[in-house]
C-alpha cells in the first residue's frame, strides 16, 4: 500500500506478507522458516481465512498543507516471500482511493 500526494511524492509505504510461519524443529535456534515445502510446525497462522474479512488500519500522517491523497492497495499472490527473477506474482486486487481531511 502506498500513499501519494497529487504530485506524486510518496508518503505511506507499507508491505504486508500473509502466510504461515513455521519452525524447523531440526534446528537447535529454532530457526523461522517460510514456505510450504519446510513447515514441520505452525509457530503463526496471519493468513486470510475462507469466508473472512480481514482489516487493516494504517495511520497515515498528511503532509503539511496537503489536503488530499491517493491511497493505492495491491493485493498479490506468490508461493514465496522473495521469487526468483522470472517467477511470477498474480495480483488478485487492486484499488486506488483519493483520502483527505476536513
Amino acid at each position: 500500500m502506498t500513499a501519494k500526494t497529487k504530485e506524486g511524492k510518496e508518503v505511506f509505504k507499507s508491505e504486508k506478507i500473509y502466510m504461515l510461519h513455521a519452525g524447523d524443529s531440526r534446528n537447535e535456534n529454532v530457526q523461522m522458516v517460510y514456505g510450504p515445502a519446510n513447515k514441520l510446525g505452525f509457530l503463526e497462522d496471519n493468513t486470510f481465512q475462507p469466508l473472512q474479512t480481514k482489516v487493516e488500519t494504517y495511520n497515515i500522517g498528511f503532509p503539511e498543507n496537503t489536503k488530499k491523497l491517493d491511497v493505492n492497495v495491491e493485493l498479490r499472490f506468490q508461493y514465496e516471500p522473495e521469487p526468483e527473477p522470472g517467477k511470477e506474482s498474480w495480483v488478485l486486487y487492486k484499488t486506488t482511493r483519493e483520502i483527505s481531511i476536513k
